[in-house]
Order: C-alpha cells, then structure tokens, then sequence
C-alpha cells in the first residue's frame, strides 16, 4: 500500500497570460462540459483549451460530461458520435457522465485517472511513499469544475458556486495497491529459491536432530548428577532468575513543549500580473518582540498566538490561501526546534480587487493552529498611464491648433495673456499632467521599502521588499 498526496489545480475557464502554469507539469487533466450547454463542448474555445492543455500536461486524460443529474446525454444535444471522434482526436481515453451535485460518478473518475497515472509510474518503478501527483481541471466558465472538486476532496456542494478568479488547489491523500496477481508473480519465483533451499537443507536434518538430542541428553544427566533429582518430563529445571536491578521505566512520559511565535511580512498593495514576496517566520518570544516594521512600508501581521510545539515533533506546515493569486510553493514547513525558521512565498495577483479573505495557514499535526490574515488589494495603474499619456501628448495636440482659436481660449482661460498664450498654457497643462502622474503612481505603487527589525533577520524580511 503506498499513500500518495493528490494536488487537484482548479483554474479559471479563460485561457489568458500565465494560464499555462496550472497545467505544466500535470499528470492528468480531467476536461469537463455541461450537458445542460452544449456550447461548452462544442465551441472553439473549448477545443483550444483541450490543446492548450494538453500542450503543457504530460499526462493522461478523461472527459467528463457533468449535470447528469439535470439532463441525461440524450438530451443534452451532445451527441455520442461527436464525443467518440472528440475523444480520438485528442488522445482521451474515457468518457465519465458525473453529477458535481449528487456525487454520481465523482470518485470513480478520479480513480480512474490516478490509477492510469500510477500505474504507468509503477511500471516505469518511479512510484514511491507520500508521492504528489498534479491532475488539473480544464473547461468553459461554469461547467462545474468547482463544485467537482469540492465533491471529491470534501464532499459537499455549493448551489452558489462563484467562478473561479486566477485558481485554486486542494490536496487529497489517497492509498494505491497495486495488481495484487502481478505482485504475486513477481514474487513467486523468489518463493521457489526458497523451496529449494529448504529441500537442500532437508537432507541434513537427522544428523542435526541426532546430534541435539545427544546434547539434551547430556544436559540431563549432568543435571540429575548435580541436584540428585530427576527433572519432570526429562526436561531440566529452569534455575530461577533475579529481578534486575534499576531495570524501571517511568510510566509518565515526559513531552517537551517549546513555545513559537508566527509573523508574516508581505506587500497589502501589489499590481496584477506582478511577482511578490511573502515572508513567515516562526521565531521565539524574544525575537518576535524585534519584528518591527514602519507602517509605510512592508506590512507585518500576526495573531501573537503562542503555538506549543513538542520538541519531538517540530515540523510546521505553512500554506498561504489567497484567492486569485499564484502561490509558489503552495505549502512550506518549518523547524520549530530552531531559535527562528523561515519560508518564502511567491505571489503573482491574477486579477485586481481587494482580497480580504487573504491569509496564512499553519498546520501542526495535520491540524491548524493559527490563522494570520493578511488582506490583500490588488491594484492597476491605467490612471497613471492614462495621465502620463495626457502629458506627452499636450504639446502634440496643441501644435496642431490654429492661431485663429486664440480669441476662443482667451475667453475661456482667465489670465491668457500673463501665462504667456497658447504656448504657457500648454506648458502649464504639461506640467499639471506630469505632476498628476507622479502623484497617482506614488499612491498607486506596491510599497517597496526596508522594514527595521532585529538584524539576525534582516535579509529575510528584507527580501520581502525587492521588486
């Protein structure tokens, strides 16, 4: 039996910049239509999604027809023929009718591509304990890809499912068993080494028998001969034995419990499409105290929870959960026995829009222990843009006036004559622009500067606040 981590991704249904890394490096890919839409299946945008796929995913693939619980395949206006040549085409090697509603047919196609995955690395004798697989879900927006993966990892459903922004995760731990006839063949050429062996040694056996029971005879005599009693059974008495000496073991057993503090730093304004930094650090009482931080910069966030960790199991788990946004790696661990640890994510905002559900998960003993928001607004610069653009064209746009609209800007601007005319009001215009678009991109920007912690730490945190 050997435990292997499922990591499910969930990604939008649009294909656009930096969609590739949901599917690169998948082992499996389940494709999922609607069958109350049968645009979902026969639109272009779902065929370049299979190749887009496919182009990034190096492994297997199953094509799921999902509300079955709405509309059956024959009403679905879907017909088999189409799903056969589909499934030709593009290498496809099932076609699974499932319901994200009801559970129908949810475990089984998971099963279905795992064992394909695990049994090709069985095969290949790449297949080891605690081994992550990535299978991922592809389809048209709304096709319940969702729902399905809350079917499989949780076991609910949601009637108001959002769609999904940027993408998600979960993970699954499940238990493969090989073939258990092909494990048997494999090792039953071993088994007849085995027999013929113990035939060979047969053959000894009644010199070695005759030979131990002339010793247990002689064993016997000597003992009649010593105590002048003759054993029960012909067998000699066993001489008594001493209780030994210091040998106790304590009933109580003694846990040391170490006690940690746990600090994020990380950027709370960041640009869509950016890369940025997020830093956790586990860390004693007395170097959490020095985590300092200006508010102006690098935001530092923390419950001051004390996490009691014993000293005999110290390995946290650390996993960011921020919605619309890449998190790489998507779960870290940490000692706990160290005086501080640290682990550091990489985060890429897919969309713009506050995020306040933002925050970090820390696991102990597959359970959490502490939960640090860390709210997150993701902004765009089209204003800086569109006043830096207003800037450069200003002089552009008022060399092209004629002379004859003097008298128009005369009425219209107060003070014309003393700015000097067309070409001050230009220059005023110009500068009101640039002003405007320094001032916007200062507000706008991720702040970037160093925080002021202790020293033992700096380099971590600032880190944190490089571009």
């Amino acid at each position: 039996m050997v435990n292997i981590k499922l990591q499910i991704w969930d990604p939008p249904g649009k294909i656009y910049q930096g969609w590739s890394l949901f599917f690169k490096g998948a082992s499996g890919v389940l494709f999922v239509v609607d069958l109350t839409d049968p645009d979902t299946f026969y639109s272009k945008e779902f065929t370049d999604l299979i190749k887009f796929a496919q182009k990034e995913a190096i492994g297997h693939f199953i094509l799921l027809g999902n509300k079955i619980d709405l509309k059956s395949l024959e009403e679905s206006g879907i017909k088999q023929d189409d799903i056969d040549e589909l499934k030709s085409k593009f290498n496809i090697s099932e076609f699974i009718l499932t319901s994200a509603k009801s559970g129908k047919n949810i475990d089984l196609a998971f099963k279905k591509l795992s064992d394909m995955i695990l049994n090709e690395r069985m095969e290949q004798g790449t297949l080891k304990d605690d081994t992550v697989i990535k299978i991922a879900l592809a389809g048209l927006p709304g096709v319940g890809k969702t729902s399905i993966t809350q079917q499989y990892v949780f076991k609910t459903f949601g009637e108001k499912t959002k769609s999904t922004i940027g993408a998600s995760f979960l993970m699954k731990e499940i238990q493969y068993s090989p073939d258990l006839v092909s494990s048997f063949e494999r090792k039953r050429p071993q088994k007849h080494k085995k027999a013929k062996k113990a035939k060979a040694m047969s053959e000894k056996v009644p010199e070695e028998i005759l030979s131990r029971e002339t010793i247990r005879e002689d064993g016997i005599k000597e003992a009649e001969e010593m105590s002048g009693e003759k054993p029960l059974g012909g067998i000699p008495p066993p001489m008594p034995s001493k209780p030994l000496e210091g040998d106790r073991i304590s009933a109580e057993e003694v846990i040391t419990k170490i006690e940690r503090k746990a600090t994020v730093f990380y950027k709370e304004r960041m640009n869509p499409m950016k890369l940025n930094k997020m830093a956790v650090i586990i860390s004693t009482k007395e170097l959490y105290k020095d985590l300092k931080t200006v508010s102006r910069k690098v935001t530092r966030v923390s419950t001051g929870s004390t996490l009691e960790i014993e000293e005999e199991v110290p390995i946290l788990e650390v996993k960011p959960i921020i919605p619309g946004c890449i998190c790489s790696p998507p779960i870290a661990k940490l000692d706990a026995r160290k005086e501080y640890d640290h682990c550091l994510f990489l985060i890429t905002p897919l969309e713009d829009g506050e995020i306040p559900d933002a925050r970090v998960e820390i696991f102990y003993k597959d359970e959490i222990i502490d939960v640090i928001p860390t709210p997150i607004n993701v902004v765009k610069t089209t204003i800086v843009k569109i006043s830096g653009l207003l800037a450069l064209a200003v002089p552009i746009i008022g060399s092209l006036f004629d002379q004859s609209l003097e008298g128009v800007f005369k009425a219209i601007v107060p003070f014309y004559d003393v700015i000097g005319g067309l070409d001050g009001l230009l220059a005023i215009l110009t500068g009101i622009f640039s002003v405007l678009t320094a001032l916007f991109y200062y507000l706008r920007k991720p702040k970037d500067a160093t925080p002021v912690e202790s020293q033992s730490l700096s380099d971590v945190i600032s880190t944190v606040a490089e571009d």
